[in-house]
């Protein structure tokens, strides 16, 4: 199980005993009866963000992704003036690794938690402007794989039947069998 794996084995030590605090996305698949179970006896708390708002709370992505972005331009940058070459497959761990390293330190992981109001807990650092729900830019949807023609004439038959009131209502669900003959 990853939480062990990962977060338990990292934060247990420091934590000596006392609660930890594990901060998921709200998507269902994160909470499983095995991960509720590990929390609850190993004394871990699982917040989860509300929908639609990780863009504004997620620190990595608001503060560490943000860094790393521009620590990997300049990264390219300086290898190119100096190799005066492209970057090439060979080299993208290399530099990708320096990048990172320069990103993700204790300091920008810090400041991703404050500039996201998490730690130290502050409400009033994320906007009403920030939570706004996005806007469909669309109310019809299309699939993208062309029908063959069989399959247009279902399709087709589907959309333009009606049902009746015979065949919505619950005492019809029982089919009957074919008379034989």
């Amino acid at each position: 199980m990853w939480l062990v794996k990962d977060f338990d084995a990292q934060t247990q030590e420091t934590a000596q005993g006392q609660t930890c605090v594990l901060i998921l996305d709200g998507h269902g698949l994160h909470y499983t009866p095995e991960l509720l179970e590990y929390v609850q006896d190993n004394n871990i708390m699982v917040l989860g963000y509300p929908p639609h708002c990780t863009h504004a709370l997620q620190g990595l992505d608001v503060v560490c992704f943000a860094r790393m972005k521009e620590d990997w331009k300049q990264v390219i940058n300086e290898f190119e003036t100096l190799h005066r070459a492209r970057v090439t497959k060979a080299d993208f761990i290399s530099l990708f690794g320096q990048a990172y390293c320069h990103a993700f330190t204790k300091d920008t992981i810090e400041a991703a938690f404050q500039v996201t109001g998490i730690y130290p807990f502050d409400r009033t650092v994320i906007t009403e402007k920030q939570m706004k729900s996005s806007e469909a830019m669309s109310t019809k949807g299309s699939f993208v794989v062309t029908y063959t023609s069989p399959v247009c004439a279902i399709v087709t038959s589907f959309k333009a039947y009606q049902p009746t009131a015979f065949d919505v209502s619950p005492t019809n669900a029982y089919v009957q069998p074919p008379p034989n003959g």
